[in-house]
């Protein structure tokens, strides 16, 4: 800092250099906080898009299973649950997506069935992800023999 005397009853500072640093200074933690956010934020929408896509697969895969329980015991079968399809919106929304459904049944437990659904897609990089799977098994109504 550079001071001059002016008739000794005036001080008159004047500052050099300092307003420069300031402004470098201040874009060098701007940039470093802008490397971190940019980033993160990505990261955020990422995971944000694959938790609405399993959340829609999740609702699809409840929809279809109650679509097949609420059937008839005799129309539960294998060939129905090969007839379920996705839903336009979910098979648009969700990459490469395979559904796959089965019904079995045991012989020593003939009143019965298990109804297996398992919903998988990939993501934009084509990396398979974890499958939403749903299996309930449905009785026969009657009295037991």
């Amino acid at each position: 800092m550079n001071c001059q005397n002016l008739n000794r009853k005036t001080r008159i500072c004047v500052r050099r250099g300092t307003t420069t640093v300031e402004v470098i200074v201040a874009g060098i933690l701007l940039g470093t906080v802008m490397s971190i956010a940019v980033p993160a934020l990505g990261w955020v929408a990422r995971e944000r898009r694959a938790a609405d896509q399993r959340q829609q697969a999740t609702l699809e895969v409840e929809n279809l299973m109650e679509h097949i329980a609420a059937r008839g015991w005799d129309e539960i079968t294998q060939e129905t649950a090969t007839k379920l399809t996705l839903s336009e919106q979910v098979s648009q929304q969700l990459r490469e997506s395979s559904l796959s459904c089965t019904v079995d049944t045991k012989p020593n437990e003939p009143d019965s069935k298990r109804i297996h659904i398992e919903l998988a897609w990939s993501n934009r990089k084509g990396q398979t992800l974890a499958p939403v799977r749903l299996t309930t098994w449905v009785y026969r109504l009657g009295r037991p023999k």
